[in-house]
């Protein structure tokens, strides 16, 4: 795929890729014939969508990651602290 990608449009496929396990869905393997994928798109604001990837970016490369909205909700508690303290050292900064 990234060979295919590259030929065709003669640009980098990626600069930086982010490896890791299967993703499970309510402790359930993700498959698209169970009908219980997501996608990205499917969370509809950014602020979800900074949460799942802060969720997957935060996991264990090896194991399994269990996605659900618990999990989700962890993962954008951590982001707006992350924010939050964003906010601070810009401001002691200024």
């Amino acid at each position: 795929e990234i060979a295919q990608s590259e030929g065709v449009s003669g640009k980098d496929f990626c600069k930086h890729w982010v490896h890791n396990g299967f993703v499970n869905i309510d402790n359930e393997k993700m498959s698209k014939s169970k009908g219980n994928f997501k996608t990205l798109r499917s969370f509809g604001t950014a602020k979800d969508v900074r949460a799942f990837r802060y969720l997957v970016v935060t996991s264990q490369y090896r194991m399994p990651l269990n996605f659900s909205p618990d999990t989700l909700e962890g993962a954008a508690n951590a982001v707006k602290k992350l924010d939050r303290f964003r906010e601070l050292v810009l401001a002691v900064r200024d």
